[in-house]
């Protein structure tokens, strides 16, 4: 399991952590406009590279409430191999829930 910054000066580091990939978790921060933007980008470098299911984690709901969850859910993809759900990465039962989602696809 790698993660990656999520800044564009980073962007090099994807060819190199993504060797092997069989799954990705894209973290999409609901208190930033961008976001779901930069993760859409990062879907598509994805899908163009490996054909692998996606889980979306939308971070933040605390903040923004299920309102901005349901809008930054129509902005992205629906298909087979992508889940989209609330995420609270310091909350361990929640990113279990999200890992667990991804096993199940792979």
């Amino acid at each position: 399991m790698f993660a990656t910054p999520g800044q564009k000066r980073f962007d090099f580091m994807l060819d190199i952590l993504s060797k092997g990939i069989i799954g990705a978790i894209i973290l999409v921060d609901a208190t930033d406009k961008t976001s779901a933007e930069d993760a859409l980008n990062l879907y598509n470098w994805i899908k163009e590279r490996y054909d692998i299911p996606i889980v979306f984690g939308i971070t933040k709901t605390d903040i923004t409430g299920e309102e901005k969850f349901t809008e930054l859910k129509n902005l992205l993809p629906e298909e087979e191999d992508i889940r989209i759900l609330p995420i609270d990465p310091r909350d361990r039962e929640s990113v279990k829930k999200a890992i667990l989602e991804l096993l199940t696809l792979i």
